[in-house]
């Protein structure tokens, strides 16, 4: 498999996003969030790419969170990439959830903080039975961004929303599915055979369909006429 931290591969009007870094859980680094967006740019000016799958490689987990020891360096060289590697999560984060196009996500293992983050802005969210689902960050004060409690806040609610941010338990597969932070659970051997089967039958939909269909659903969920 490529060194590189973030594969990007395409297979007929899918697009494949796979963090690399399974040294570390595929913890995130700002290079990283560079690749996916440049990639979603990619995906976005491809008309022939109809929907795009975000997974993590490796057995032990999708994303383990930000880098703290890539964050911790930048800090010590007095760097603003550690303020930036904040900024550019939240915007590719955000992206994801508002794309025009379908993205499926595939997560299993351990999927943390800012994994979750991303992990759940999929609009198909299919977890493995392994994974332990966690936000954590307001241990560490580093819960900081508005768009993504928003997020939560539509999509699971306020009391599920609460208990997932301020009780910080571990999530197991069912539990997350329960609250509405994953859509499908399979076992882990049938996560990529579910993931391409799905992403498979939208892909023949009408492009134009599922764009406005995405379009009109994020309205309503926002509540705007």
């Amino acid at each position: 498999m490529s060194d590189e931290p973030v594969l990007v591969e395409r297979r007929g009007p899918k697009l494949y996003l796979t963090l690399n870094r399974p040294q570390v859980i595929n913890a995130l680094t700002l290079d990283m969030l560079r690749i996916i967006d440049r990639a979603l740019d990619e995906a976005e000016r491809d008309e022939e790419i109809r929907v795009v799958l975000l997974r993590g490689a490796g057995e032990r987990g999708f994303c383990s969170g930000l880098d703290t020891k890539v964050l911790a360096e930048l800090r010590e060289r007095g760097a603003e990439e550690g303020p930036l590697t904040f900024v550019r999560l939240y915007a590719v984060a955000k992206r994801l959830d508002s794309f025009p196009k379908p993205v499926i996500t595939l997560v299993h293992g351990h999927c943390i903080a800012a994994g979750a983050q991303l992990a759940t802005a999929g609009d198909i969210v299919i977890a493995g039975e392994s994974l332990k689902m966690l936000e954590n960050e307001m241990r560490s004060s580093g819960f900081n961004d508005e768009s993504w409690a928003i997020r939560l806040g539509r999509n699971l609610g306020k009391l599920r929303a609460h208990r997932f941010l301020l009780l910080m338990e571990r999530l197991d597969a069912l539990t997350a599915q329960q609250l509405g932070l994953v859509t499908l659970v399979v076992p882990d051997d049938q996560l990529a055979a579910k993931g391409d089967e799905i992403a498979d039958q939208v892909a023949t939909y009408l492009p134009q369909v599922v764009s406005r269909t995405l379009e009109l659903v994020e309205r309503g969920a926002y509540g705007r006429d």
